[in-house]
């Protein structure tokens, strides 16, 4: 099955890319999942918990950085997953095309998925419809942790560079 999506995020694409590298900024950003770590060079082992239709499901497996291309802005990822409770697995290609507008970032994603087991009896577009709200809730939280760094950084900067002004977080990446 073939997903693609496009999102605005409210920040420069240099920025945008680099969030899309780092594997702790995705898993923060993408909502049901988590990292568990580096397994080897550019992989990832994760899990992730969807819900689609009436259910449940947990997949854990790994993300693999097959390339990137900072000065086309572009990415190619490789996801393996397993459904923890039950005979399911997926697997993606995943390809991701930063494009600049402006003060702002246009991203492509496009994904050739292929699932099996009890998810994938669901239609096409039940599928579809969870990835799509999954990529816009992404495409937010990266804009926010994003934005949110720019601010630390920029007081931490206003205050001297001796640590963030009173109240203001300091995040750690």
């Amino acid at each position: 099955m073939q997903l693609t999506s496009a999102v605005r995020i409210g920040r420069p694409a240099p920025e945008v890319l680099d969030a899309l590298l780092d594997a702790g900024k995705v898993a923060a950003c993408l909502p049901g999942s988590r990292l568990i770590g580096e397994v080897d060079e550019g992989t990832y082992a994760g899990e992730i918990q969807l819900r689609i239709g009436p259910v449940n499901a947990v997949y854990a497996g790994t993300v693999h950085l097959d390339a990137a291309d900072r000065a086309a802005g572009t990415a190619r990822l490789r996801v393996t997953g397993q459904e923890l409770s039950g005979q399911g697995s997926a697997d993606a290609s995943v390809t991701l095309r930063v494009e600049p507008q402006g003060a702002s970032t246009r991203v492509l994603i496009s994904a050739d998925l292929m699932i099996r087991g009890t998810v994938a009896q669901y239609a096409a577009g039940a599928i579809g419809d969870v990835g799509q709200r999954l990529v816009e809730q992404f495409a937010g939280n990266v804009e926010r942790l994003l934005a949110s760094q720019a601010t630390t950084t920029t007081t931490t900067t206003t205050t001297g560079g001796g640590g963030a002004a009173q109240g203001v977080p300091v995040l750690a990446s």
